[in-house]
């Protein structure tokens, strides 16, 4: 290994010497890549072809210990530090230009408890890993619709998927924390341990440390769900959009619907008159008794007349892979999203003249229907925030070529700030947030009166800001403060971590 030149936090470079290097690398039971060296290449890539960034370092972890390691050198020198755990992250803020990434892909395991219904999550588990390790046991707890997705990027931002009005966010469902601390410690987070942290992780993003792995409640869930496929013209799009608005606040919780601005697939199923053109998808997914899911869905499928219908039974598993093929590692995507007070007649109007405007028909307009359990949690409750929005709307352009970056990325941005506007604006759910572009605006806007208290938090955890690759959230100015003190100076922190290790793995 040779002298590492790595960015600092303040835009500079700090030159890590071979010696410093090789001694740093002994300590880790994961692997240290430096430009040039094998592996950094494949490492250095992400999910979203936008995103093209070398980092000085990238630390590939395989524990709690790896991780501190990182923390302790990244706080030491000053790095700019990244975290990129199991899956996409769309906004590219998994990778530092230059810095210190510390990769948590390694450290995947999942580890059902079935008789406490509890699932053990580690950082690098992917939705698909945790559903697998769950569903022999008849359960699953609640998380997004791509099973590529990483578990702990998607819920620290909260986490919306088919079980939203059932069961909450992802967020709501998680019991624990482990994480490492900005001093290098690992800690617990739970309703009686730190639970400030406990409050802030459940939303607020990796702004408070890095999460090595997550403690979640698991339900029951049928081993075969009825998913409803409807496809209906733009021209009965509206009529369509305006039954959802009308229905949805009183459908069963147990129902889940996502109308989807699309195109229409090459598939058997659908006429090939209406393949390749743009219409709207009712997916509904119902996850209660079986004998009530024809009752629940009906109504989605003859609510207008349709150009094509792929309702059916699938596993639980099937369902959660519906989206999947549409996701693939190397396109080209930016995603944003408001959530709305209600669909007008002028905003649905508005969003179906932009689905026939999209520069890629890769591209979609996605309504998530809200309520249920998702709107029963205050806004206190959690760091995500508040709930009463009936609807949230996400504009995913995806496409191929980067010479059609310009017109995908302006007709995003020109769609939501209609949107906005005709809605009365709304904030950003977070994992769909572009690159974030919009800074502390942005985040301010998405946290609404939680801000000030997170900044609190983060004051507490992370004054000096060392984890700031991310929506960030600065600490809250706390005058006459001493620097933070370094682990290093407070006995053996080798040791201090083995006993919090022990202690962890023995409460799960």
């Amino acid at each position: 290994m040779s002298a590492a030149p790595v960015r600092t936090l303040d835009g500079g470079t700090a030159t890590l010497g071979e010696a410093e290097i090789r001694r740093f690398a002994r300590r880790l039971s994961g692997e240290l890549l430096l430009p040039g060296t094998d592996g950094y290449e494949g490492a250095r890539r992400i999910w979203n072809g936008m995103i093209d960034k070398r980092p000085g370092l990238i630390l590939r972890c395989r524990s709690a210990a790896d991780v501190a390691a990182g923390v302790d050198l990244a706080r030491e020198h000053g790095l700019a530090l990244a975290v990129r755990a199991g899956g996409h992250n769309v906004a590219g803020n998994a990778l530092s230009d230059g810095g210190l990434v510390l990769d948590l892909r390694e450290m995947d395991g999942v580890e059902v408890d079935p008789d406490r219904s509890a699932v053990r999550i580690g950082a690098g588990a992917t939705l698909g890993q945790v559903d697998r390790a769950a569903y022999p046991f008849g359960l699953a707890t609640p998380m997004g619709v791509v099973t590529a997705t990483g578990y702990a990027g998607l819920t620290l931002h909260g986490g919306a998927g088919w079980q939203l009005r059932r069961r909450g966010l992802a967020a709501d469902n998680v019991s624990s924390f482990e994480l490492v601390g900005a001093d290098g410690e690992l800690r617990r987070a739970d309703p009686e341990e730190n639970p400030d942290l406990f409050w802030a992780l459940r939303g607020g993003g990796g702004n408070f440390g890095v999460v090595t792995s997550f403690t979640s409640r698991l339900h029951p869930i049928p081993r075969e769900v009825t998913l409803a496929v409807p496809l209906f013209s733009l021209e009965e799009a509206p009529a369509v959009l305006g039954f959802l608005r009308d229905h949805m606040p009183a459908a069963p919780e147990e129902l889940m619907v996502i109308a989807v601005l699309w195109t229409a697939p090459e598939e058997p199923r659908v006429p090939a008159q209406w393949q390749g053109q743009p219409v709207l998808f009712v997916l509904g997914c119902y996850t209660g008794e079986e004998h009530r899911a024809r009752e629940a869905i009906e109504p989605l499928r003859s609510c207008r007349p349709v150009v094509a219908d792929l309702t059916g039974r699938s596993s639980w598993l099937d369902a959660q892979r519906f989206f999947d093929a549409d996701y693939p590692d190397g396109r080209r995507y930016y995603w944003k999203s408001t959530m709305v007070s209600g669909l007008t007649d002028p905003l649905i109007g508005a969003m179906v003249e932009q689905a026939r405007q999209r520069p890629s028909l890769l591209s979609s307009i996605d309504i998530w229907a809200l309520g249920g359990a998702f709107g029963r949690v205050g806004a206190d409750d959690t760091a995500f925030g508040e709930r009463e929005a009936p609807f949230m709307v996400n504009y995913e352009s995806n496409w191929e070529d980067p010479g059609e970056d310009p017109a995908n990325i302006r007709w995003t941005r020109e769609c939501l700030a209609a949107t906005q506007a005709l809605a009365g604006g709304g904030r950003t759910y977070l994992n769909f947030a572009g690159f974030g572009e919009e800074g502390e605006g942005l985040v301010r806007g998405s946290f609404g009166r939680n801000y000030e208290r997170l900044r609190q938090v983060k004051a507490r955890h992370d004054p000096e800001n060392l984890f700031r690759s991310n929506f960030n959230i600065a600490p809250a100015a706390r005058p006459g403060r001493a620097a933070p003190v370094s682990a290093r100076a407070q006995g053996s922190p080798s040791r201090k971590r083995s006993r919090s290790l022990r202690k962890l793995s023995e409460q799960m």
